[in-house]
């Protein structure tokens, strides 16, 4: 619940004021594999980025069925997933999702680059 309550405080705070970050990262909750939730592939990518000052920002989505902790060092993308989810089941397409969600809840949010780790189970 905290997850979500942080998700959703996350979009919220981002519908009325605008953020630019060089890169983002989004990756399922099943690659973490540290011994603290930490994605292990991302790590030396986000330990480049504060290095050399290159801003950014990394969403976790959830996967239920994982036993992998979650990161607290991220932004859960739960409320987002599960409306995504919502979505789908009442007949929308990807594309149609994809325009809702950048014209409402990620509309503060720009980005130069996006990295996404994803493996379909």
């Amino acid at each position: 619940m905290n997850r979500l309550l942080k998700s959703i405080w996350f979009v919220v705070s981002h519908l009325y004021s605008s953020k630019v970050y060089d890169v983002v990262f989004y990756y399922p909750q099943h690659f973490n594999r540290g011994k603290n939730g930490e994605n292990l592939f991302f790590k030396p990518l986000y330990e480049s980025c504060k290095s050399n000052n290159i801003s950014y920002l990394i969403f976790e989505e959830p996967d239920r069925k994982s036993d992998k902790i979650r990161n607290k060092e991220v932004i859960p993308f739960d409320f987002i997933y599960f409306l995504i989810i919502i979505l789908r089941k009442i007949g929308f397409t990807e594309q149609k999702i994809g325009k809702i969600l950048s014209f409402t809840f990620l509309r503060g949010i720009k980005f130069k680059n996006y990295i996404v780790l994803s493996q379909v189970c």
